[in-house]
């Protein structure tokens, strides 16, 4: 993995080929002017919080955003957790 990340991604920006089911679907990228590349650690932060949205899980999915910066120092990181959850429901 290259840990590129796609830094403007919406649905403008994604086709879906294959989508009538005569060939396998494959996803494609499109405008890629603005990337960046993650370390392994905001990698993992980032695909826990795919992983997180597509769950439901507001809690994991606030960890994940926590888990960018290194330092909060006036993040209430149990109430934005709880928050988070909320919003999940």
């Amino acid at each position: 993995v290259d840990n590129l990340m796609h830094a403007d991604l919406h649905p403008g920006n994604m086709l879906l080929q294959g989508a009538d089911g005569a060939l396998p679907p494959k996803l494609i990228l499109l405008d890629l002017g603005m990337v960046a590349r993650l370390s392994r650690e905001e990698s993992e932060a980032f695909i826990g919080l795919l992983n997180a949205v597509g769950d439901g899980d507001g809690r994991a999915a606030a960890k994940c955003v926590l888990a960018f910066s290194e330092e909060q120092p006036n993040a209430h990181r149990d109430e934005f957790e709880r928050e988070m959850g909320e919003l999940f429901v």
